[in-house]
Formats: structure tokens, C-alpha cells, sequence
């Protein structure tokens, strides 16, 4: 399977986020249902991962799975 079909197939699954802007689309969006207009409002900071760097993160958080588990990488 090349690369772009593997992400594709990935991006079908709307709880992982395989490559940056979520697709080979880039939508940046996630298609998840939970959060929508009527309660963006409430959004509240839940995590937070210091990489040990003075310097600003360069990239986003990929979702895939490994062993049938989501993992995220930064």
C-alpha cells in the first residue's frame, strides 16, 4: 500500500489525524460531531506537552494507530 493510500485509509477513521491538515486534502478539520457552534464557547485547556525546547514547535500532532491503538506523536 503507498503512502498516500495508507493515510487515506487512516483519514476514513474520523479519531485519528494521520498527516498534517488531517488528509492529503489538508480539510484541517475534523469531520467529529462533539464540538460544534453551540458549545465552542466552553472549550477549556485540558493538556499541555513541553518538548524541552526554547525554540517554538514547528509542526502539528499525528494521530495513527500502532497496534490497533491511536497514538499521537509529536
Amino acid at each position: 500500500m503507498s503512502a498516500s493510500a495508507s493515510v487515506a485509509k487512516s483519514a476514513a477513521n474520523p479519531n485519528l489525524w494521520p498527516a498534517p491538515g488531517r488528509n492529503a486534502d489538508l480539510t484541517r478539520f475534523s469531520p467529529l460531531k462533539d464540538i460544534n457552534t453551540g458549545n465552542a464557547g466552553n472549550l477549556q485547556f485540558a493538556w499541555s506537552q513541553s518538548l524541552s525546547s526554547m525554540r517554538g514547535q514547528e509542526g502539528q500532532p499525528l494521530v495513527v494507530e500502532v497496534g490497533g491503538k491511536p497514538m499521537m506523536f509529536l
